[in-house]
């Protein structure tokens, strides 16, 4: 109800809207990994798009789901595209840095997820992102920043080739982050990557 009214609120003022963003963290919970977060996320679209008819513009940003659970989110709710974000693309620093993500999915079954939900949503409506920067981080990161690149736009090509737009956003080191504080990959290279990327 809370959704319900803020949205219903927000389309009340003048001006224009472009998109809903919906997100949340992730609940491993249920008889498979995700079913409980699923089961939420229906509950809350359904709620954001009472003021919609049909289809809405509304983005899910969560976890790298099965096809089936994405087939119920898409048939129950009225939402457009859907984000399973990699963070990194090599998978070897996608298991250091995102151990969760591994553990309960790992690397090449998100990614076979994610270009998966392109025939659910279809193509140009399912995104990614990685955390650019991170894949140079101490001790286990890329050496060079060619290197990084490299791995970068392969992830990029990999997925805009099966209709996933790859996108990145800069990572910012914090002292009190499970990696510390770390000096910033330099401008040159997220000029150089937004380039790649474009």
């Amino acid at each position: 109800e809370d959704l319900y009214e803020t949205v219903h609120a927000a389309l009340e003022e003048p001006g224009r809207f472009s998109e809903l963003y919906l997100s949340g963290g992730t609940d491993y919970s249920g008889a498979e990994p995700f079913e409980r977060e699923v089961e939420r996320y229906i509950c809350d679209l359904q709620a954001m798009g009472r003021d919609f008819s049909g289809r809405f513009p509304c983005q899910l940003m969560a976890p790298a789901y099965p096809r089936h659970l994405l087939e119920r989110i898409r048939r129950e709710t009225g939402i457009t595209s859907y984000s399973a974000d990699i963070e990194v693309w090599d998978r070897e620093r996608f298991r250091w840095l995102c151990p969760g993500k591994e553990r309960v999915v790992g690397h090449d079954e998100w990614v076979r997820r994610t270009v998966d939900a392109v025939e659910v949503f279809g193509r140009g409506n399912v995104y990614t992102q990685v955390v650019a920067g991170a894949e140079l981080a101490a001790p286990h990161g890329f050496e060079t920043t060619g290197e990084a690149l490299a791995s970068n736009l392969a992830g990029c090509e990999y997925f805009a080739e099966r209709g996933v737009n790859c996108l990145f956003i800069v990572w910012r080191p914090h002292r009190r982050a499970r990696l510390g504080w770390q000096p910033m990959a330099p401008v040159d290279y997220y000029v150089r990557l937004a380039q790649g990327f474009h």
